[in-house]
Parts: structure tokens; C-alpha cells; sequence
């Protein structure tokens, strides 16, 4: 799988929005204010409590039904566009959840909540215009959600901005005093700036005060992480060794603290125990960071020729992933540089397919065939994209309409 984000902060992750728990409009709840008796139920807001209680039971399909005719009642009403956006969120469908959080806005311009959502996916899209402008819009709403400065910090780390990573996270820690995920990421900056010891100090703080047991995990992977930076004199491989080892205690599935406990075994010249970490991270995924290529150099060092053999086969197989990962960055590159070429779009959807990111190819895909309609291999591969992810329906529906307009074209003129 493509990262586009920081590797070990998903364990420290606030950026979930929880839509539920948004009130039905007050029309559809409270009586006029001369009635005796409460108005009835509306047909809208009935659906949108059945549509609750689908969701509640995992019938996703009901719920966006229901939230569909809900919308469709209810044509000024943002809830139950807020409400298909959550649906379709837990239902890995971005593309829809993209336009329902669009509908949103567009009743409702103050909604930050959908707006800091909005400006999440578009940023991990690396379409940085649209996501700035969305976490501008969620900030002149009056947002007081910590999440902006997340947003402003991951944006700037993705475009490789780390002073303004800083600044972002130096505001956010100004309002938000303790707040993890922001010392993380301040951190994060510093460390990319050189400045291991601030940095060390920052992940200390909150490996020493967070209670929550998957952050103090995910703190101590990135203290291994930061000890085994070449700036340290005299190198501190034994101490990332012991916070590796740390957070396997607390968190025994966390890849990437087996990465880092065999990097920082590997530098200490334990090349056995090394393998045995780089295996275990192999196998749970042969394209994590250079786990391949570290594999592949000990054991070409075997005097085993059946080891020195799979050292071959992981070389290989780290050499396709450097090629993959370059064509992967043009195409990123070009959807940051050019969002308005649809071409770009549709490169970009091919790499996220041949990957297997079918959500975000499908996004990327539809992008391209809203840009230049008539592109008919932007077509063929989001008809193949839908399919993959057992979306036939659409992909009927959406490799039908070509057809139809040629059918149509081709049709004689009826005489009068």
C-alpha cells in the first residue's frame, strides 16, 4: 500500500468525525409556537431515524436509502447529507462520501466539522489547493477542533514544508497545550529539521504523560525511529533497540516497531535477530519502507546457498517496488502540480489500481472522467475499478452510457 501520510502517527489519529450524533433539524423536531400539540413526525425526519438504526445494525445498504429519500424530502437540509457521508465512510466509498460532504457545505458553509473532513481526504488525495480551502472554511467557521492544526501540519510535511510544519504545530500546541497528536507532529518537524534532541524531548513528554496505550505504542516506535537518526554522537542504537522492544510489549502487532527494533539490531551487528524482525514485518507486508532490501543484503551474505538465493529473490523484488514507487511519485507529482490536467487524474487512478487502493482509485478515476467526459480509458479503467470492489451495479450502469449514446448516434432519423 501507497503512504502519502506519516508512517507511525496513525496510532496517535484524531481525525475522525463522528456524524451521528448530529441533531435532526429543529423544523422536523419542534412545535410552531402556538400549536397545543407537537407537529407531526415529518416524512424526512422519520427516515432519518430509521436510516440511525440500519446504520446502528450495519445494514448500510438500507441507511443510504433511506438517507437518499431523506435528502430528497428535505432538499435544504444539510443532516442528511452529513449523515450518507458517515455512511459511506465506514462503507470505503470516498467518492461518494466526497459529494456528500459537498451537498453538506453547500446548505450549510459553517458546518467545520464536514469541512475539516473534507479537507482530510483531499489532502491525503495531495490535491492541496482544494484541502487548504476547505481547512480555511472550517477555520473562518469559528472551529475550535484541534484537528486544524493536524491538517495544517500533515499538508505542510506532505509538500516537505517543515518549517512550516512547525509553525503550524508551535499554534496548534499554543491553543492546544498537551494535545498528543500535535506534540507528534512538532516532533516529526523537528526531527526532519535536524533537531534531534527537541525532538527527543517532545516524544519523551508524551511517552511519560498519554494514558491511552496504542499512543504510548506509537510513541515509543517513533523514539526508535528518532534514535537511530545518523545525527546522534555517539550513535543510540541500544536505546532505540529498548524502545522498540517497549512498545512490542505494549503492542506486539505493530509492524512498525518490528521494523525498527531489526534496523536498530542490524546496526549493532545482531544480524540473526535482525532477520528474524525483518521477517516477521515481510511477511505481514514484503513492501514495507526497505524491509526487502535489508532482508535481501544479509542474507546474500550467507554461505548458504539456498539463503543467498532468497537474498536474490528479495533484491528483486525490492527493485520492482523502488520502480513502482517512482512511477507512483510522477503521477502524485502531477496531480499537485497540474490538479486541473485530467490526465494527471487518470495516471494517478491507474497507479492507485495497480496497487490495489481501489477507493482512492475510483476517486481519481471519476475526477478525471468529470474533467474530460469523453475519456474513454478514464472509463475502462474506473468501470474495472468498480467491478474490483464489488460495485457492479454502477459499473454496469456507468459502461452502458457509452454505449447508449452510440446507439443513439447511430440511429436513422425518423422520417416526419
Amino acid at each position: 500500500m501507497i503512504r502519502n501520510c506519516l508512517p507511525w502517527l496513525a496510532g496517535i489519529s484524531i481525525l475522525s468525525v463522528t456524524i451521528w450524533g448530529a441533531a435532526i433539524p429543529a423544523a422536523a423536531q419542534k412545535a410552531s409556537a402556538g400549536a397545543v400539540a407537537p407537529r407531526p413526525e415529518t416524512e424526512a425526519a422519520r427516515l432519518l431515524r430509521s436510516a440511525e438504526s440500519s446504520a446502528r445494525s450495519g445494514n448500510w445498504a438500507a441507511a443510504i436509502r433511506q438517507l437518499e429519500r431523506a435528502a430528497t424530502l428535505a432538499p435544504n437540509d444539510p443532516v442528511p447529507h452529513r449523515r450518507l457521508a458517515s455512511v459511506y465512510r465506514k462503507a470505503r466509498y470516498p467518492d461518494r462520501e466526497i459529494v456528500a460532504l459537498e451537498q453538506a457545505l453547500q446548505r450549510a458553509p459553517d458546518d467545520a466539522d464536514s469541512a475539516l473532513r473534507l479537507g482530510e481526504i483531499y489532502i491525503s488525495l495531495v490535491w492541496f489547493e482544494k484541502g487548504r480551502e476547505k481547512v480555511v472554511q472550517a477555520e473562518r467557521a469559528g472551529t475550535t477542533d484541534p484537528r486544524l492544526f493536524v491538517l495544517l501540519a500533515t499538508q505542510a510535511y506532505m509538500r516537505f514544508q517543515y518549517p512550516q510544519m512547525e509553525r503550524a504545530a508551535v499554534e496548534g500546541l499554543r491553543r492546544f497545550p498537551g494535545h498528543v497528536a500535535i506534540m507528534t507532529l512538532l516532533s516529526e518537524a523537528y526531527r526532519l529539521q535536524g533537531r534531534l534532541p527537541e525532538a527527543e524531548t517532545l516524544l519523551l513528554r508524551v511517552r511519560d504523560t498519554t494514558a491511552d496505550s496504542q499512543a504510548k505504542a506509537a510513541c515509543r516506535t517513533g523514539l526508535a525511529r528518532l534514535l537511530l537518526s545518523e545525527g546522534w554522537k555517539p550513535p543510540r542504537f541500544a536505546d532505540a533497540e529498548k524502545e522498540a522492544r517497549a512498545a512490542l510489549r505494549i503492542s506486539p502487532k505493530e509492524t512498525d516497531a518490528h521494523y525498527w527494533l531489526g534496523r536498530a539490531l542490524q546496526l549493532q551487528g545482531k544480524n540473526d535477530a535482525a532477520i528474524e524482525q525483518y521477517e516477521i514485518v515481510y511477511r505481514r507486508d514484503p513492501e514495507f519502507e526497505r524491509t526487502a532490501y535489508y532482508l535481501g543484503g544479509l542474507y546474500l551474505r550467507s554461505r548458504d546457498k539456498a539463503k543467498r538465493a532468497l537474498g536474490e529473490r528479495r533484491m528483486a523484488a525490492y527493485r520492482r517496488l523502488i520502480a513502482r514507487n517512482e512511477r507512483y511519485r510522477d503521477a502524485r507529482d502531477a496531480v499537485w502540480q497540474h490538479p486541473e490536467r485530467p490526465e494527471a487524474h487518470r495516471r494517478m487512478g491507474q497507479e492507485y489500481l495497480n496497487v490495489g487502493q481501489l477507493p482512492e482509485a475510483i476517486v481519481e478515476l471519476r475526477e478525471a472522467l468529470r474533467r474530460r467526459p469523453e475519456d474513454s480509458e478514464a472509463r475502462r479503467l474506473l468501470v474495472l475499478a468498480l467491478n474490483k470492489s464489488g460495485r457492479k451495479t454502477e459499473a454496469m450502469a456507468l459502461d452502458a452510457r457509452p454505449k447508449a449514446r452510440s446507439q443513439a448516434s447511430a440511429s436513422p432519423m425518423r422520417k416526419e
